[in-house]
């Protein structure tokens, strides 16, 4: 496990608000004053893609391919800026790209990576966990100087004692809720991890982000089940169908 620095751990901040378009969209939202100068520019993807392309060595990326033979699925990762595309989205969504001070962020199942390296673009200390078991995953944090903790998600298996609280987690197209016969979290599987996230991983009134893969041909509650939507509801979900994404602000 990763030992992080420490600073005092960081509280919830606000964010900015978010208004959908015309064609279904967010906007990016409205800008938040700060009393810090370095915190009052507005990052926007055009200047992600400028740092990426500064900081992240293409030709670094083909001999990692070829070090590491990606197995199965993880291959699609070094899409980079495809990624980075995607997971704008909840960057603008969570207020991220103007939060007023930065934030300790923890991203469940971060593969590559991709979110904790957007995060630290605007200056927030983002870390990812995941099982820690791929080379390929391994090499692509390195490249993007991601910081990682080895964890594998697992019913009733508690996260690792962090050194310090996170101000936001996040897990992105889920796939820790896969139980070992193939089914999905049931509703105590689900109360088990929240509440350790609450107690354990999260400072007082942190968020936490889910996003949904679309429905599986598995046993088990799904995104859209009455049952597991109450669940969240009162634990202080707040539901966006289109991106199949839940925010608890906070996670109660």
């Amino acid at each position: 496990m990763i030992m992080m620095d420490d600073d005092a751990a960081h509280s919830r901040s606000p964010t900015g608000t978010s208004r959908p378009t015309a064609k279904g969209g967010l906007e990016e939202p409205t800008a938040i004053k700060s009393r810090r100068p370095a915190r009052r520019r507005k990052h926007t993807f055009k200047g992600l893609r400028l740092y990426a392309n500064d900081v992240l060595d293409q030709s670094e990326l083909l001999r990692m391919e070829e070090a590491t033979a990606p197995r199965g699925a993880e291959g699609k990762y070094l899409k980079t800026e495809l990624y980075l595309n995607k997971l704008w989205k909840p960057v603008v969504l969570l207020g991220l790209a103007d939060a007023p001070r930065p934030l300790r962020i923890l991203d469940i199942g971060t593969g590559g990576g991709h979110f904790p390296f957007i995060c630290n673009f605007p200056g927030h200390e983002a870390f990812g966990l995941d099982r820690g078991d791929s080379p390929f995953f391994k090499a692509m944090t390195k490249w993007m100087d991601v910081k990682t903790i080895d964890h594998a998600v697992r019913p009733f298996k508690r996260m690792p004692r962090f050194a310090h609280r996170f101000d936001l987690v996040t897990a992105f197209r889920i796939g820790f809720n896969v139980r070992p016969d193939g089914s999905l979290f049931e509703l105590p599987d689900w109360t088990f991890l929240l509440d350790d996230l609450r107690d354990e991983a999260l400072s007082h009134g942190g968020r936490l982000c889910l996003k949904f893969n679309l429905p599986r041909s598995r046993v088990g509650p799904q995104f859209e089940d009455p049952e597991l939507a109450a669940l969240f509801a009162a634990r202080g979900a707040r539901s966006y169908p289109n991106g199949r994404y839940l925010i608890f602000d906070p996670l109660l």
